[in-house]
């Protein structure tokens, strides 16, 4: 069997027939097959939307291993490049003034505004990592005050395995497989270049975490429990996740955020986690 895993559950033989029998009826697009599948093995979000994009992922996954034939796809889909340039995303006049001093801070949800392509723009010109395209449940925002943009912060689903965390809050692989999708990864967290405003870092961590909460669970129809997130030592001490009392609980072996095969292949990291209720740990062990 492929071992292939979709949002957790493991693809059985049973269910490759399935799919099968679904991607061998004539005149389908991938698109159809995908949505039927989903709804055939009741593949859905919180929310009640079918996981399409992972069910897609998949299907490639298993036409790759010769396990699966697929209709052609209607257009081929061109490899998306980093963002435009833009006037908007220049860097601007330095902000100096301690967070106490900016006065209200906005805070806007980018994702299906056009507020998203200077996200991406702030990120791909100023993040040491980059732009890159954030497949699943995901929010993002951008954080500003009456002069202008501060910040940006970016958050999506959690590592798969992570020794530290995984020990930390006392997982079995069965409770970690039906409580993973209530912690949640910040995958990006840039303070603008120009800006430097004493605590504001930790100041919008602490932020964060409350207004994450609530606008995960409106969206997702899950409370998310626990924040983590990925510092890398080479270039950052992570002081403003210390400030803001996250917990460092050790280091990650470089395999990636997805890996299940066991190579290192990126830096190590030191991990931060944020519990978001006094007994986060108690429940994510409740199966």
């Amino acid at each position: 069997m492929s071992g292939l895993q979709v949002r957790g559950r493991q693809l059985s033989a049973e269910d490759l027939e399935i799919i099968r029998g679904i991607a061998a009826r004539a005149g389908q697009t991938r698109c159809a097959i995908s949505l039927a599948v989903c709804a055939r093995l009741g593949w859905t979000q919180p929310n009640g939307r079918p996981w399409d994009m992972a069910c897609r992922y998949l299907l490639r996954r298993l036409e790759q291993q010769g396990l699966l034939t697929l209709p052609p796809p209607r257009v081929m889909s061109a490899r998306r490049g980093p963002p435009a340039l833009s006037a908007a995303g220049e860097p601007q006049a330095p902000v100096t003034a301690p967070v106490g001093q900016l006065g209200p801070l906005r805070w806007a949800r980018v994702d299906g505004t056009p507020l998203a392509r200077l996200w991406n723009e702030y990120i791909h010109r100023y993040h040491y990592l980059g732009w890159g395209t954030l497949v699943g449940p995901h929010l993002r925002y951008l954080i500003g005050w009456e002069g202008g943009w501060l910040a940006a912060m970016g958050f999506g689903g959690a590592a798969w395995k992570l020794a530290p965390r995984d020990r930390w809050i006392g997982w079995s692989p069965a409770e970690r497989l039906a409580r993973l999708p209530l912690v949640v990864n910040q995958t990006r967290y840039l303070i603008l270049p120009w800006v430097h405003s004493p605590n504001l870092a930790s100041h919008l961590l602490a932020l964060a975490a409350r207004r994450l909460v609530h606008d995960w669970e409106r969206k997702y129809r899950r409370r998310p429990l626990l924040l983590e997130t990925f510092v890398d030592a080479r270039r950052y001490p992570g002081t403003c996740y210390r400030a803001a009392n996250w917990l460092h609980l050790g280091c990650t072996q470089g395999r990636g955020k997805l890996d299940r095969d066991h190579r290192q292949a990126l830096p190590v990291k030191d991990i931060f986690v944020y519990p978001l209720h006094r007994r986060a740990r108690e429940r994510l062990r409740a199966t």
